[in-house]
């Protein structure tokens, strides 16, 4: 019993000393950012659409939305494409 006493000292010291470097192994990664370049985009406030904006959309947030805009570098980028076919139901 006492072999078990003294093994957990130095053991639970270790363990004290490491949690930190074990902490900051289990930090979560930097939010994915994605870049939408809309052709048009309603402005619910005017009540107008406004032409040629781009969306910035950080993790689960928008970030920002404008004209013209900086893309942060490493975004990932989602162009609009056309819609094909008919919207018409049968």
């Amino acid at each position: 019993m006492s072999f078990i006493k003294r093994a957990l000292v130095p053991v639970s010291l270790l363990l004290l000393l490491l949690s930190p470097v074990i902490l900051e192994a289990q930090t979560p990664p930097a939010p994915e950012v994605i870049v939408i370049r809309a052709g048009r985009l309603f402005d619910s406030e005017k009540g107008v659409f406004q032409p040629a904006r781009t969306i910035v959309v950080k993790g689960n947030l928008i970030e920002s939305v404008g004209e013209n805009i900086p893309v942060p570098a490493g975004a990932a980028r989602n162009r609009p494409e056309p819609l094909h076919g008919s919207a018409r139901s049968g």
